[in-house]
C-alpha cells in the first residue's frame, strides 16, 4: 500500500462498512424494543407531585429533537428499569398513527438510541403510551410528548445527590408548587 490513494480509499471503506453495521446494528435494537414493548392507552399522562425515580426527557409535538438535551447525563448516574414513549394519539384518522406517528416514534428511538443504546437491552422494560384526550393540535401540543425514564438507584443508595440544574430534569411541566397556588 504505498500508494496514499489506494490508503484513503481503505480508510474510506472501513469506516462506511463500520458506519452501515452500527446502523443496521441501532435498527434492530430500534425494532426489537418496538416489537416488544407493550402499548397503554391512556386519555392524560399524569405526574405526580414529585417526580422520584424519573427522568424526562421532552419533546415538542410532532418532533423527535430532546428539548432538555443535557439531562440525558443523568441517566448514568442511575439504574433504569423501564421507559415510555409517550405521545398523542392526534390526528386518530387511522393514517397518520399507523404511518407518520410510526415514523416520528422511530425517529424519537433513533434521537434516544445514539445518545443512550444501553435503554435498549432486553432486561428495560419498555411502553409506548399514547394519550388519547385531545381533540386539537393545539390540545395535543399542551401535552406531554418524550421518554419517561424510570430507575432505581444503584448500589442502595437512597437518592441520587443532584444540583439544582440537574435536578430539573424532572421540569419541563408545570412547577407543581405553582400549581397549588391556582
Amino acid at each position: 500500500m504505498n500508494n496514499p490513494f489506494k490508503l484513503f480509499l481503505l480508510v474510506v471503506g472501513l469506516f462506511l462498512t463500520a458506519s452501515i453495521y452500527q446502523t443496521a446494528l441501532a435498527q434492530a435494537d430500534i425494532d426489537a424494543v418496538l416489537n416488544r414493548a407493550t402499548v397503554r392507552k391512556i386519555p392524560n399522562y399524569e405526574f405526580a407531585e414529585s417526580f422520584s425515580e424519573q427522568i424526562l426527557l421532552k419533546m415538542a409535538y410532532r418532533t423527535y429533537a430532546i428539548a432538555n438535551a443535557a439531562d440525558l447525563r443523568l441517566v448514568s448516574k442511575v439504574k433504569v428499569t423501564k421507559v415510555e414513549l409517550v405521545y398523542t394519539l392526534y390526528p386518530n384518522d387511522g393514517t397518520f398513527q399507523s404511518s407518520k406517528q410510526v415514523e416520528i416514534n422511530k425517529q424519537r428511538l433513533a434521537v434516544l438510541y445514539k445518545e443512550l443504546p444501553a435503554l435498549f437491552k432486553p432486561e428495560i422494560v419498555w411502553e409506548l403510551v399514547p394519550q388519547t384526550r385531545c381533540s386539537s393540535a393545539e390540545q395535543a401540543k399542551e401535552m406531554f410528548h418524550g421518554f419517561v425514564i424510570h430507575y432505581k438507584m444503584p448500589n442502595g443508595k437512597a437518592s441520587i445527590k443532584l444540583s439544582t440544574d440537574e435536578d430539573h430534569a424532572r421540569v419541563g411541566l408545570p412547577d407543581p408548587a405553582k400549581k397549588k397556588q391556582n
